[in-house]
């Protein structure tokens, strides 16, 4: 298992087994553990990534999907060889990739409702 996405969440009626001030899921990006079987909910890493919650999908407000490998966003659900040449063609880039173009990423991303990069190869 790793991250499935991120999500901001408009609300929190739905938010089942956080530990800890449930104010602090709103209003900041959060990590996206597991996707409902149905799709109709998420199981969420809080920012620190210290606890867990479950939340349903009308209390999110904007999400995607991606995966994480070395340390780069990607779309998701590629075979391994093509996760490999994604990364690889991301670190490879002009100008590299760090924490701050991940977070760009992850930004525009939760901006548009889906993954998306092609910023960085313009």
């Amino acid at each position: 298992m790793g991250i499935k996405g991120f999500c901001i969440l408009k609300s929190t009626q739905t938010v089942r087994g956080y530990a800890g001030d449930i104010a602090e899921l709103l209003n900041t990006p959060l990590v996206i553990f597991d996707v409902a079987v149905n799709g109709d909910g998420f199981l969420i890493l809080n920012k620190s990534m210290t606890a867990m919650a479950d939340v349903r999908m009308p209390d999110v407000d904007r999400y995607f999907l991606c995966e994480i490998v070395c340390g780069v966003v990607i779309p998701p659900d590629l075979p391994l060889e093509q996760k490999m040449a994604e990364v690889a063609k991301r670190q490879l880039r002009v100008g590299g990739y760090n924490n701050i173009i991940k977070n760009m990423v992850i930004a525009g991303s939760l901006a548009k409702g889906k993954f998306d990069d092609r910023f960085l190869f313009e």
